[in-house]
């Protein structure tokens, strides 16, 4: 992949000509490769732009091991469901599946995909219309659909079939994981205690399951290919602007923290800018919010300076390009709906499960 975007600005140069400037942009996990770029091209990218950005890949699938062994552990025990080295993903994913839909019909399945999402810190907002619910079972159903539709499906048995034959090997593990601690960390522990105590469910008798099974070991070289290919030191050669929403529980905004803190390792914390936008589902953005951010990219660019960049700022830019620009488009719905821009001040929770 990193090969081929250094195959189309070859193709432009050839055919189109020299650009002024030259942006590495990337969506979802394409925020990685974008960032990876500039890292190792240096004098080659002038600035990089993000939006719902998973700076870490293998952090990732980390996450979603930990997710589906919670699922498969609390919710199908007994089930012969593969996690790794997946010979027919078909059929774990339907017992995944099913066993999520039938949780969500009684209190106590509700407490564990409580506990489940609690792993990720997923937040109980699958919506990029509607107000972030209140209301626990809601949230617990918002909560389920990110587990189903996100870990499950798509991140699940059949993604691990591809991500294992390029990798050579299974990169994921969960030995040494302690998810009693896990839980202790999580943004979501209130939720969680909450819906057991409703439940009249035994929390600790839950995680000491968690405790009990057979772990899941990574392959080495697996893993080295994922270091090697798919995660950022956090250096920055160039300015980088990031856009996310605060309530993407896919790609979860805890991931910013994480690449920030590369920054601060790795890199020069003054040439990152990390906006948030207080919205549900993933890449939840409005063509007026991700041009405002890249104007701000270019900005700091041309000038050498960043721009202001305070939410009250970057929601006035948006309003001021017009209703056109103000669509956002849902996911889960595949809906589009004019929503107004919000732009805010936010800071993610700790990425849980990260690669480094």
């Amino acid at each position: 992949m990193l090969q081929d975007q250094l195959g189309v600005l070859d193709w432009f140069d050839a055919h189109v000509g020299e650009p002024r400037h030259i942006v590495s942009a990337g969506q979802s996990m394409g925020a990685a490769i974008a960032v990876l770029l500039a890292e190792r091209h240096p004098r080659l990218f002038d600035g990089v732009a993000t939006v719902c950005g998973g700076f870490d890949p293998l952090g990732t699938f980390n996450a979603t091991l930990d997710i589906n062994f919670a699922v498969k552990t609390l919710l199908a025990p007994g089930q012969d469901i593969e996690l790794v080295h997946v010979g027919d993903p078909a059929r774990s994913t339907q017992a995944l599946v099913q066993a999520i839909d039938q949780a969500l019909t009684t209190p106590q399945g509700r407490a564990r995909l409580a506990v489940v999402g609690a792993f990720n810190n997923v937040a109980g907002w699958y919506s990029a219309h509607q107000p972030q619910p209140t209301d626990m079972t809601e949230r617990i159903r918002q909560q389920a659909a990110w587990i189903r539709n996100a870990y499950t499906v798509g991140l699940g048995p059949s993604a691990r079939v591809d991500l294992e034959r390029r990798a050579g090997g299974n990169p994921s593990g969960n030995i040494g994981i302690d998810y009693r601690q896990q839980l202790a960390r999580s943004s979501q522990r209130a939720l969680v205690e909450q819906a057991y105590r409703e439940a009249r469910l035994d929390l600790g008798g839950d995680l000491s399951r968690l405790a009990a099974p057979p772990r899941i070991a990574p392959d080495r070289e697996a893993v080295n290919y994922m270091y090697r290919f798919g995660v950022p030191y956090g250096r920055t050669p160039a300015p980088i602007v990031t856009l996310h929403s605060t309530g993407d529980g896919g790609a979860v905004p805890d991931q910013e923290q994480w690449y920030a803190e590369q920054v601060r390792r790795s890199g020069d914390p003054s040439q990152l800018r990390q906006l948030y936008v207080d919205r549900g589902m993933h890449c939840s953005f409005s063509a007026a919010e991700e041009i405002v951010a890249l104007r701000t990219l270019f900005e700091r660019i041309d000038s050498g300076r960043w721009p202001d960049t305070s939410p009250r700022r970057l929601t006035e830019a948006a309003r001021d390009l017009g209703p056109g620009y103000q669509l956002v488009l849902d996911f889960g719905t595949f809906q589009d709906a004019p929503m107004p821009p919000a732009f805010t001040n936010f800071t993610p929770p700790q990425f849980l499960r990260p690669s480094r």
